[in-house]
């Protein structure tokens, strides 16, 4: 009966869409009819509104994790199986797409989190490496009772997604890799190599990005051993994608036995935003689907 659930929802939309002003009712006397316009854009925008602000009202619980004080939402039903989401450079929980939550909650107990020094968590004020992300998702994960959980990295994140189930393959269930490269120097990834050069050379950049910035200068990815990797993998990235070009994660996929590879045309680098109901039913669809071999 998910079906209904979208269906319940865009009702009660309009119905507060009526109220808004939005939708217009216009009452005709000819033939005692009566005429609804809707704009969906606008009904569009309300949803994509709605949620965003119900996501980031959230409340937010923190975790003491390797010194540091990681802070997380989550949605859905916690006997579901855990699936944790990992931001990008410079990123915060708070810049999830809604419907892009909501919408995989429907079937797992979803996690969003703050890296050490960025958003709401804290950081020992130390420099860090790489892994120490990674780390640090493992023992947060391991803090709310979960040995093994499956994960979603976008862009930064997907890179420490790689890291994840090279490193910890005994931790991860399934993985979605999402807008890809195997570390900042690929080509034709000048653009986010540069941005990160020069906030790693800048006094004015805030602590959290600069700690963020020197761990990916100082990380070579772990490409040459994916091919090692027996998990569950889909990737997924936008064929117009300027900043982690389509690729990266092509190659990715490759070096990965049996990985899912979707393809979105003209979908750029922040798919989860641009496509969120479309991406996460892909990305559904993946998690809950049973690959192993029975004769």
């Amino acid at each position: 009966m998910k079906f209904l659930k979208p269906l319940i929802c865009l009702c009660i939309a309009v119905i507060f869409l009526i109220s808004a002003g939005c939708v217009t009712l216009d009452v005709s006397h000819q033939q005692n009819e009566t005429v609804s316009t809707i704009d969906f854009d606008e009904l569009y925008t309300f949803i994509e509104t709605e949620l965003n602000n119900k996501l980031v009202n959230t409340t937010i619980s923190y975790a003491d994790v390797n010194g540091a004080k990681l802070a997380y939402r989550e949605f859905g039903d916690k006997n579901n199986e855990p699936l944790i989401l990992i931001m990008g450079y410079t990123g915060e929980m708070d810049k999830w797409s809604g419907e892009f939550v909501y919408s995989l909650a429907e079937d797992y107990h979803v996690y969003i989190y703050d890296h050490r020094g960025m958003g709401y968590s804290t950081d020992n004020g130390e420099q860090y490496e790489f892994i120490q992300l990674a780390d640090d998702c493992v023992k947060l994960m391991n803090s709310l009772g979960y040995e093994k959980f499956n994960v979603l990295g976008h862009s930064m994140g997907s890179v420490l997604t790689q890291l994840l189930i090279v490193e910890y393959p005994e931790n991860i269930s399934k993985a979605v890799i999402v807008s890809t490269i195997p570390n900042i120097y690929y080509e034709g990834a000048e653009g986010i190599k540069n941005t990160i050069m020069t906030a790693a050379a800048d006094k004015n950049t805030p602590n959290g990005i600069y700690r963020e910035s020197i761990a990916m200068i100082n990380y070579q990815g772990v490409f040459d051993e994916l091919k090692n990797v027996d998990k569950d993998v889909m990737v997924l990235v936008g064929t117009a994608d300027t900043i982690t070009p389509q690729q990266g994660s092509v190659d990715v996929a490759g070096e990965i036995d049996g990985a899912w590879l979707i393809r979105f045309k003209d979908c750029s680098h922040r798919i989860w935003s641009e496509i969120p109901i479309r991406s996460s039913e892909c990305i559904k669809l993946f998690l809950n689907m049973d690959e192993t071999y029975s004769p």
